[in-house]
């Protein structure tokens, strides 16, 4: 980690001598963000910190290998991070640097892994999954070259969250069997805390509807998310451009569809419609490369982990010297970083799983607003009962453990193994081979979480508030009015108010806008969730409210989130006859406002 006292820049970053080797991802990225050009990159003076990435491992290991031969013979050894993209490489280069005792320890990190991280804290997909409606997290994954596995790694631990069952992901390569292949080798019960389906499919084929796997995909659940994760330039135009004349033309795929890799600006500015789309849940975005990682050196050495450490330090004052974890991190093994580093990061599904809601700035992920730490937080971990909520995060952290080791490659055995990587644990929180004091120390995990490791700050996550502005069925209880939402939101700022509207009548549209305009005065974190159903791909929002100024506002904002629901059958209470009118569409968006609300603006029809 970089000293405190080092000097900084305006930005926060180090402005300590640094050497970059190579031009891999990684190399590139930190010369763009420190303004360097070169294969060199050298700073001034002897180097502090050396990054190696030659963009291919043999070169990087054996660089790497050579530094640490100069270091072995007396010379001043600098941090070193080096990028290593083949994840069973750099399991054997960490392990041989742990066994050699190197210090300070080389950082082994995968430029692909440090994307996925990013994407996934930012978008939050468990949340769009929740919002849909959905029973759990369904992702299609096209690609699964190092990209594609590092977001399948990411993606099966954060659709653990809530009452959500396991993710369903379904991979789309041309290479069916290496992809059975790698999980086979790398993760082989993996399929125990995901449903991971393989459907070989040609890129061109994506916008066919009689062979695109995304057809197949919907038609088992509606989907997440789209990702395209592919190593060709060539192949990412065509993927993209497949998928989104699938949406256009068959009203088949409707998901947001995010795209990385080579030429993903080229996509989005090739697939995105010239004028804006009428159905909102369509849509197209660029998943950030490196480069977006702000301060990137400074998040490797430290801000990916400040959580994690805290965690660490939190778990040496009760268990320094007890187990093979129980020593300084400095030392600490990189798997048992990396497993605080996962235990930290899902510190987010946890609290959100409790009705909080989740801060957008990263380094606030942990904290809990002071007034909502008072009583949800304080009293939890002072509890001593084993009530249905500590039983559900319980199970939670019992589910995220044995994904993590899954993906990691342990397997279940009856007696624990760390060399083979078996463990008698790696069973379902209901399996009746889960030993009671297992579960007990589930439960004291989850103490341990919020009494030592979450911590009060402003900003941080509050209890959420739903309000909901929609134009109510005939018969339906009446809503409170916009005025009576306002002063309620105003008698409770500790909330973090979420509004709930299709925004589909001009009426709709008006009370949402009053109520942004209320929370912005107010200066309230929040957000606005626009729950969408198109019937046969034609919109139902009447014309006036679709080109009204107002609604292009709110979808600029960045509190907005889309939510694309239906179709008829989505509802476990649909019984309707005809599920393809627009009032069919109307009332079930109409059902589902009222259901998910806390507070209701019925406001009357156009």
């Amino acid at each position: 980690m970089i000293a405190a006292d080092t000097p900084r820049r305006a930005d926060g970053s180090a402005t300590e001598p640094v050497t970059v080797m190579g031009d891999g991802p990684l190399a590139r990225a930190v010369r763009s963000q420190r303004g360097r050009q070169g294969p060199g990159g050298e700073g001034v003076g002897a180097p502090r910190l050396l990054l190696i990435d030659h963009g291919d491992d043999a070169r990087t290991i054996a660089a790497l290998r050579s530094v640490l031969a100069d270091v072995a013979q007396g010379s001043a050894p600098p941090m070193i991070i080096a990028q290593v993209a083949e994840r069973r490489l750099r399991r054997a280069v960490q392990s041989r640097v742990e066994q050699a005792g190197v210090k300070p320890r080389p950082s082994l990190v995968d430029a692909s892994g440090l994307i996925a991280e990013h994407f996934v804290a930012t978008e939050r997909l468990f949340e769009i999954a929740y919002w849909r409606d959905q029973p759990r997290l369904h992702v299609v994954l096209v690609g699964f070259d190092h990209l594609g596995q590092s977001f399948l790694d990411e993606l099966v631990a954060t659709g653990i969250a809530g009452e959500l069952q396991r993710p369903l992901i379904r991979i789309v390569t041309p290479d069916e069997a290496g992809a059975r292949a790698f999980l086979q080798r790398e993760m082989p019960e993996i399929d125990k805390s995901a449903e991971i389906m393989i459907s070989a499919c040609a890129l061109a084929d994506l916008g066919d509807p009689n062979r695109s796997p995304l057809v197949e995909a919907e038609g088992i659940l509606p989907l997440t998310a789209i990702l395209l994760l592919l190593d060709d330039e060539t192949d990412t135009l065509l993927a993209s451009s497949a998928v989104v004349d699938l949406q256009d033309r068959h009203g088949s795929g409707n998901a947001a569809l995010f795209v990385g890799g080579p030429a993903s600006d080229e996509a989005c500015a090739l697939a995105t419609p010239m004028r804006s789309p009428r159905n909102l849940g369509r849509k197209i975005s660029r998943i950030d490369d490196l480069g977006a990682i702000d301060s990137l050196l400074d998040y490797i050495l430290s801000g990916r982990d400040a959580l994690a450490k805290q965690f660490h330090e939190a778990y040496l004052r009760e268990y320094a010297g007890k187990t093979g974890a129980g020593t300084p991190w400095d030392t600490l093994s990189e798997t048992y970083r990396r497993a605080n580093r996962r235990a930290a990061w899902h510190l987010a599904q946890k609290l959100w799983t409790l009705g909080l809601s989740i801060p957008d700035d990263p380094s606030l992920l942990g904290t809990v607003d002071p007034v909502t730490y008072d009583n949800v937080i304080k009293p939890l971990a002072a509890s001593t009962a084993e009530d249905d909520t500590m039983r559900r995060l319980a199970r939670l952290e019992h589910e995220r453990w044995c994904a993590d080791r899954r993906l990691d490659g342990w397997e279940h055995g009856e007696v624990r193994d760390d060399t083979r990587r078996r463990h008698p644990s790696l069973v379902s929180f209901d399996d009746p081979r889960l030993r009671a004091d297992e579960i007990a120390k589930d439960i004291g995990q989850i103490r341990f979480l919020l009494g030592s490791v979450v911590r009060p700050a402003e900003n941080g996550a509050a209890t959420r508030f739903v309000a909901g502005v929609v134009s109510a069925p005939a018969g339906a209880q009446p809503g409170i009015s916009v005025e009576a939402l306002r002063e309620r939101l105003a008698h409770e700022p500790a909330r973090f108010a979420t509004i709930l509207s299709p925004l589909i009548t001009e009426r709709e549209l008006a009370a949402t806008l009053a109520l942004v305009e209320a929370l912005d005065a107010q200066a309230r974190d929040f957000c606005l969730i626009i729950p969408e159903w198109y019937p046969d791909n034609k919109t139902v929002r009447a014309d006036a409210a679709a080109r009204a100024p107002g609604l292009l506002a709110l979808l600029a904002r960045p509190q907005t989130r889309i939510a694309p629901i239906g179709p008829a059958g989505f509802f476990k209470d649909d019984v309707w006859e005809d599920a393809s009118g627009t009032n069919a569409a109307r009332e079930a968006l109409a059902r589902y406002v009222m259901r998910r609300s806390h507070a209701l603006v019925a406001v009357d029809g156009d």
